[in-house]
């Protein structure tokens, strides 16, 4: 019957049309909902141990900055900063011998530098305005957003139910997504707005974070800005705010 091959032929078409329609439904609005609502639930002890587990791969023994005045002067900016804020997290910073121009902030209060990024800031107060963006990723929870958002529905149920053994399983591959996350233009600009609260609150000149963003902003010609740029976009947009 050419009427009923018709039909299901439209039939087809329209279920096909709609499978795509609920799948970008699901992508764009349905998982970053869920991440949202997941991420503030996580058990910390399970952000932590994941955090650790990462950092061993983003930042190996090997890989790491010796310099005893560098790591002081890191300790003093960090501890600075986080007079003011609750006692949730426990923040130590990383310096990873790089060219890369770039920082990661990693679940449970680790915060990896590259030393192409150290290169770059000219200034104590421009190095603690990065610092103030990349902790308030921590505490606003941004990463763990990101990497439910961007890993498996096995990785989800591992944070729901707080297994730490199954998280294990996802840290290398959540290490590599770590070095080229992308947030949110919210994220970002959460993180931004958080931190400049940070460091005038802590009585550190704001506008070394405006400084640096204007550097970064400024360089897109050098590979390893291209780098910084594409994990931390809208660079005017934020320098204009």
């Amino acid at each position: 019957n050419p009427q009923l091959r018709s039909l299901r032929r439209r039939l087809t078409i329209y279920a096909a049309i709609g499978v795509v329609i609920a799948g970008l439904v699901l992508y764009f609005w349905g998982i970053p909902f869920m991440a949202a609502v997941v991420a503030p639930r996580i058990p910390m002890e399970w952000e932590r141990k994941l955090g650790e587990s990462t950092l061993s791969v983003l930042a190996p023994e090997e890989a790491r900055c010796s310099d005893p005045e560098l790591d002081e002067t890191l300790s003093r900016i960090t501890e600075i900063l986080a007079e003011g804020e609750p006692g949730t997290y426990r923040f130590r910073m990383y310096v990873v011998r790089s060219a890369a121009v770039n920082a990661v902030a990693l679940p449970g209060g680790n915060i990896v530098i590259f030393s192409g990024l150290l290169e770059k800031t000219g200034s104590p107060d421009e190095l603690a305005g990065v610092i103030a963006h990349e902790i308030q990723h921590i505490t606003k929870r941004h990463a763990m957003k990101r990497i439910i958002e961007d890993s498996s529905t096995g990785l989800m149920i591992s944070a729901v139910t707080g297994d730490v053994t199954g998280a294990m399983v996802y840290s290398v591959k959540i290490a590599h997504m770590m070095a080229q996350l992308r947030y949110s233009r919210q994220d970002e600009e959460e993180a931004d707005r958080e931190g400049m609260r940070m460091l005038i609150s802590s009585g550190i000149d704001p506008n070394g974070l405006i400084r640096f963003v204007e550097t970064i902003g400024g360089g897109s010609a050098r590979p390893g800005i291209l780098q910084y740029v594409s994990t931390h976009p809208d660079m005017g947009r934020r320098i204009q705010k």
